[in-house]
C-alpha cells in the first residue's frame, strides 16, 4: 500500500491497523503533499508500535473534561471541584473544548494562556489554570 490517497483533490495519508481485538481501523490525516503523506504515515507507524498514541480517543475536550470531573469529584474537596469546574469552563472550554482531544496542540494551549494574560488576570490565576488542565491532560 502506497500510504496516500487522493480524493477531491486532496491529498491523505492512510494508514489501516489492527487494535488488539483484531479490529480494523483506518487513521486519516490531511496533509498538502505525496512527501508529507508519506512521513506522517511514518509517525502513525510509530507511534502505533511504541503505544504513544490512543487513536481511539475521538472525545472533544469538553466530553473528556466532563469524564476528568467527574471521576475526580470523590477525591477532592468540594471548594477545589469548584475552582476547577470554574476556572476550565471560563478558560479553557471556550477556546478548545470543541475540539478533539488528540487535536489539541502545546501552541493551542499557549495561546489560550497568553490571551488570559492580555486580558488582566493576576498570574496566579493563569498558573492555577493552567496546573488543573495539566492534571486533567496528563491523566488522557
Amino acid at each position: 500500500m502506497k500510504g496516500y490517497k487522493e480524493r477531491n483533490g486532496k491529498i491523505y495519508a492512510r494508514k489501516t491497523y489492527r487494535d488488539k481485538d483484531g479490529k480494523r481501523h483506518e487513521i486519516w490525516r490531511r496533509v498538502d503533499t505525496k512527501t508529507q503523506a508519506k512521513s506522517a504515515v511514518r509517525e502513525i507507524e510509530n507511534q502505533l508500535a511504541d503505544g504513544t498514541e490512543s487513536f481511539e480517543n475521538r472525545d472533544s475536550l469538553n466530553d473528556y473534561l466532563d469524564k476528568w470531573l467527574r471521576t475526580t469529584k470523590g477525591t477532592i474537596s468540594h471548594r477545589t471541584f469548584g475552582d476547577y469546574e470554574n476556572l476550565l469552563r471560563l478558560y479553557f472550554r471556550p477556546e478548545l473544548g470543541r475540539k478533539r482531544l488528540q487535536s489539541i496542540k502545546p501552541m493551542d494551549i499557549q495561546n489560550v494562556i497568553t490571551d488570559m494574560s492580555l486580558r488582566g488576570l493576576s498570574p496566579k490565576t493563569i498558573q492555577y489554570a493552567h496546573m488543573v488542565l495539566q492534571k486533567a491532560l496528563k491523566e488522557a
